[in-house]
């Protein structure tokens, strides 16, 4: 079968999109090109035309000689749960939900989508997104150029106070923070979180959501609502990706960073809140040591020790067995590999561990195979980093 790929010389170099949505949308379409032709093509062509001096019409389109769809079907398949009549879900598969899917992502992306098929022929569907964007040249850099750099950071004296119940958590973000002008309070909930921000008056507040006793919902309105302490900015770290949640914490809150949140993230969002200087990439001296943190032991209880002595023979028994045998591991085997990760982390409250499979899950949905073989020899440093944890609560 042959692939074609065809892109109109009047298609901009760089232009204004969803990169995450749109590369889902292709995914979708041209998997189901490919599952439904035997022999033949599939043909991605992209064009577009000028509206305005900074807009443009883009138009894809993703034509097969596949087994085509009858025309009282066409429009049915865009509904959820719908697939073709007659289909073999034995050779075929899939749950109908595909093509709704891309059909709700193009319309959120301002486009339509619209397919003409003739049965036994072969399908072309069509994408318009109108009003695109192209950036201005200042904006068209690569994205490595842009990268942040925590270690570029110089913060001035200040105080963070730290709303998380989870003590691992608590752990991780000290050690994302681990610079010598910032003092870190903790707090195991939002009760706490209050009192200890009326003693201490903190500069920033990084806020947990589901947390005992106070959540982070309630705790953050009873700091807006004290004149003494409504100044304060409240940075929220939240494991939920509802929209409405987001729209709710924006209206009281000045930060919002989903977990698994990384050490860039989280550094680049407080350099918005508290005073620092930030070195230029050519200033900054170059130190193997401070590329990857480092967990400390020293404030883990026993419990917590213990749990994480579990963790370590599973992984030993059931993980590193299958991560040794990387370069074998079929991608449904990786994927697989991503979700024991990401459920152990949960289970036991490692967040490094639950952090990078959903890392690795990310790379593999969205066929990033570069990033997924990264994601992968990653795996090495989490199971060192846990020995370290042992090894120093042991001595």
């Amino acid at each position: 079968m042959e692939f074609r790929i065809q892109i109109d010389d009047d298609v901009p170099d760089y232009l204004i999109l969803d990169e995450t949505r749109f590369r889902q949308v292709l995914i979708n379409l041209l998997g189901n090109a490919f599952k439904f032709t035997d022999q033949g093509k599939v043909e991605l062509r992209v064009s577009s035309s000028l509206l305005q001096s900074r807009e443009r019409e883009l138009v894809i389109s993703v034509e097969d000689n596949g087994i085509g769809i009858p025309e009282d079907q066409q429009e049915k398949i865009f509904e959820e749960f719908e697939q073709q009549k007659g289909q073999d879900p034995n050779q075929y598969g899939g749950t109908g939900l595909g093509l709704a899917i891309t059909k709700k992502i193009v319309e959120t992306m301002g486009g339509n989508i619209t397919v003409s098929s003739t049965k036994s022929v072969g399908s072309t569907f069509k994408i318009v997104l109108k009003d695109v964007q192209i950036p201005l040249a200042s904006d068209a850099v690569e994205r490595s150029e842009v990268l942040f750099d925590p270690n570029s950071v110089t913060f001035e004296k200040a105080t963070v106070l730290m709303a998380e119940d989870i003590p691992l958590n608590r752990e991780l973000i000290k050690t994302y923070l681990n610079y010598p002008e910032l003092q870190i309070l903790e707090a195991e909930n939002g009760e706490i979180c209050i009192q200890i921000a009326k003693q201490k008056n903190p500069d920033l507040i990084l806020m947990d959501m589901k947390m005992p006793v106070m959540d982070g919902f309630t705790a953050s309105k009873q700091l807006k609502l004290d004149p003494d302490l409504n100044t304060i900015p409240i940075i929220v770290i939240t494991a939920s990706s509802l929209k409405e949640d987001k729209e709710i914490i924006t209206q009281s809150c000045e930060g919002y960073l989903r977990k698994p949140v990384s050490r860039e993230e989280l550094v680049q969002e407080m350099t918005k809140y508290l005073p620092c200087s930030i070195e230029s990439a050519s200033e900054q001296p170059v130190n193997e040591s401070e590329k990857e943190p480092s967990f400390s032991s020293k404030n883990f209880n026993k419990e917590t020790m213990t749990k994480l002595q579990e963790l370590m023979k599973i992984l030993e028994k059931n993980i590193l067995p299958q991560w040794e045998r990387r370069d074998a591991l079929s991608i449904n085997n990786t994927q697989s590999l991503a979700e024991q990760a990401m459920q152990l982390g949960s289970s036991f409250h490692y967040l490094p561990l639950q952090q990078w499979g959903e890392q690795l899950n990310t790379s593999i949905e969205m066929f990033d195979i570069e990033n997924v073989e990264k994601q992968m020899d990653g795996f090495s440093f989490i199971v060192t980093q846990l020995k370290e944890i042992l090894l120093s609560n042991a001595s």
